[in-house]
């Protein structure tokens, strides 16, 4: 009678243990699901096309010169997982038609968000670790108006964001990641969020106008 009561005695907390932890578990997978879903939340399906800016403000500085699109192509080193993209080059033409500042913006379009989170991150870790230049914050942070990430940086020898001869926008918006990248003649960080907000305003109506 001892050893049964005994038995029966070690099993109730052995018992209520196994319950505690099942139900850590199936709160854990609900608290995981809850994640996944949040984080797949794609934006409205439309044509890569569609994203890319077709007009950008000419620098402040200049107000006489005028960007020009040379190009619009699809990208031949796409990232893993990549389903399309797309790219626009935009040359900053002045009065004597000399080019003073080139504008690449690319698009890539994933099948879920989780993939283009994981390109997210992975190519701004590439763009910090570029070791040819000097990586400069924004003296003052761009503040996305509709990107679920973004990022803003100034790759400088001067190690001026004032006078930048490289800037990168990177973005990701749903399933699709963004890529806005200037180079050549040094301009501010002004001129560059202009540019941006341009760019993120016509982003933000193909969305909305979206299937």
């Amino acid at each position: 009678m001892d050893e049964c009561e005994h038995g029966l005695g070690t099993m109730k907390p052995l018992t209520r243990r196994r319950l505690v932890i099942a139900v850590a578990v199936v709160t854990l997978m609900a608290v995981v699901a809850t994640m996944v879903v949040a984080l797949s939340r794609a934006r409205k399906s439309v044509d890569v096309e569609l994203l890319l800016a077709t007009s950008l403000p000419a620098p402040s500085v200049v107000p006489s010169d005028q960007w020009t699109a040379i190009s619009t192509t699809v990208r031949q080193d796409d990232p893993l997982f990549v389903r399309t993209n797309r790219a626009r080059t935009w040359s900053l033409v002045t009065d004597s038609q000399d080019s003073v500042g080139i504008v690449r913006q690319t698009v890539f379009s994933y099948r879920e968000t989780l993939t283009s989170r994981l390109s997210y991150w992975r190519e701004w870790s590439r763009i910090e670790n570029y070791r040819d230049y000097a990586h400069t914050a924004p003296a003052e942070p761009y503040v996305s108006k509709n990107a679920d990430q973004s990022n803003l940086i100034c790759l400088s020898q001067s190690r001026d964001p004032m006078s930048c001869e490289m800037w990168i926008f990177l973005a990701r918006y749903g399933q699709y990641v963004v890529e806005l990248r200037y180079v050549y003649e040094p301009i501010d960080e002004a001129d560059f969020k202009r540019i941006v907000s341009g760019m993120e305003n016509e982003i933000e109506v193909a969305l909305s106008n979206g299937a």
